[in-house]
């Protein structure tokens, strides 16, 4: 992780957390951080860890994607892994 975009990208810590818990006025909020992972190549290792670990991955951006996103996206994983 230590070669993520995010560890060096200067963003203020502040904007990876957005206040909203409405996706697109999160996404606004968190428009900076999200365009640093954008381009970073650890992107999908980032949204996994985010994913396998929600104790701390619920908060804040990871990935890409901000908190609500990524809970749709766990629900979507837990119901396809339900019917196999």
């Amino acid at each position: 992780m230590s070669a993520a975009s995010c560890a060096r990208s200067g963003e203020d810590p502040d904007a990876w957390f957005p206040h909203s818990t409405d996706v697109t006025e999160a996404r606004r909020e968190a428009a900076g951080a999200i365009a640093v992972c954008d381009i970073c190549e650890a992107r999908a290792c980032c949204l996994e860890l985010s994913l396998r670990y929600w104790d701390i991955g619920q908060y804040g951006v990871w990935g890409g994607l901000v908190p609500a996103e990524r809970e749709a996206l766990r629900r979507k994983r837990r119901v396809r892994h339900a019917g196999t």
